[in-house]
C-alpha cells in the first residue's frame, strides 16, 4: 500500500528514524519541550527511565528526545482526562 505523506511529515519521519530532534517549528518551543525533559531525565520522574535506556545503549540525546515523547503523550492525556499530575499513575502506565 502506497501513502503519501506532505513534505513537512516526510521530513519529520526521516529526522525521527535516524534519531535526531526535528528542526522544524518554532526554536523557543522546542527549547521549551527539550529543557524540562532534560531536568525529568536528570533530577525527577523519569530518572529511571533515562538511566534504564543508557544502560541499552542509547545515546542521552536520543533518550532526552524520547523523553520529550513521553512527557508530550502525558500532557495530552492530562488535558484529555481533565486531570491533575499523579506520579502514581505515571509510574503504573509503562505505555508512556
Amino acid at each position: 500500500m502506497l501513502v503519501f505523506l506532505p513534505s513537512c511529515a516526510r521530513v519529520a519521519v526521516v529526522c525521527i528514524s535516524i534519531g535526531a530532534f526535528p528542526m522544524q517549528g518554532s526554536a523557543y518551543f522546542r527549547k521549551s519541550l527539550y529543557m524540562p525533559a532534560m531536568t525529568a531525565c536528570t533530577q525527577s520522574f523519569l530518572v529511571a527511565y533515562y538511566s534504564k535506556q543508557i544502560s541499552r545503549g542509547k545515546k542521552p540525546k536520543v533518550v532526552i528526545v524520547s523523553a520529550v515523547h513521553k512527557l508530550l503523550t502525558y500532557a495530552y492525556v492530562l488535558v484529555k482526562n481533565d486531570c491533575l499530575f499523579n506520579i502514581e499513575i505515571f509510574n503504573k502506565n509503562k505505555w508512556l
